[in-house]
Order: C-alpha cells, then sequence, then structure tokens
C-alpha cells in the first residue's frame, strides 16, 4: 500500500516549487496588484492540483481493482487514494509557507513529505521477512 503514494511524490514536489518559486519572483505580488484576491489564488492552486490527483487516483484504481482491492468497492478506493492526494496539497501549501527559495524548499518539502510515512513503517511489518 504504501508504493502507492510514491506516485504523488512527484506533483508534491511540483507544487512545492512553483508556490515557492512564485514567492521568490514576486509574482504573487504582481498579481495583488492587479486585484487577485488571496483565496482565489490558493483556490486557483488546489483546483489545479486536485484535478490531476483525481487522474492519477483513478489511475491507481484501475490498476490496483484486480489484484490489490480485489473485493472493495471501486469508488471507495477512489476516494481514499484522491482525499489522500487532496491532504497531500494541503500538507505541500503548509511547507511551502516556510521558505522563501524554491530548491531549498523542495528538498526539505519532499523529505518531509517522505518522513511523515515513518511512523507508518515504524507500527507496519510488511516489510520485514518472517
Amino acid at each position: 500500500m504504501s508504493r502507492y503514494f510514491l506516485g504523488f511524490l512527484y506533483p508534491i514536489s511540483r507544487l512545492i516549487s512553483y508556490s515557492v518559486f512564485e514567492k521568490e519572483q514576486k509574482i504573487r505580488e504582481g498579481l495583488y496588484m492587479m486585484g487577485l484576491e488571496d483565496g482565489i489564488f490558493h483556490l486557483s492552486w488546489f483546483i489545479a492540483y486536485a484535478l490531476q490527483f483525481a487522474v492519477s487516483s483513478a489511475i491507481i484504481t484501475v490498476c490496483t481493482m484486480d489484484n490489490l482491492f480485489k473485493y472493495s468497492d471501486k469508488t471507495v478506493v477512489f476516494i481514499y487514494f484522491f482525499f489522500f492526494g487532496l491532504s497531500a496539497i494541503m500538507l505541500s501549501f503548509l511547507i511551502s509557507t516556510f521558505f522563501t527559495r524554491a530548491k531549498t524548499a523542495v528538498a526539505v518539502g519532499t523529505l518531509t513529505f517522505l518522513g511523515a510515512f515513518f511512523p507508518y513503517y515504524s507500527v507496519n511489518d510488511e516489510g520485514v521477512p518472517m
């Protein structure tokens, strides 16, 4: 199960990179001077990446329905992966607020996203041979 979250790693790193790059290049401030509201700005990023995660979740759902989730409902599996993607978007928004340089944000943000799964690996014995 934990292998599938790696499919979300690249879009999350891109989201962190682009949002911090806009802050670094002062693009956001230029848009604010033209009348863009803060909520609309974040909503546009959220919708764009939610659509990407919807496609990714659909692909993962289709690929796993024959073997891993054979007896599960397709909509529940899709919603599970989609909500995971939405929470990853929120985590990347949180991570991007702490940085002003895009390269540093991508490195630390990606490691933080991977580090968020260490508690899962510490209590799950999926990879431990018996």
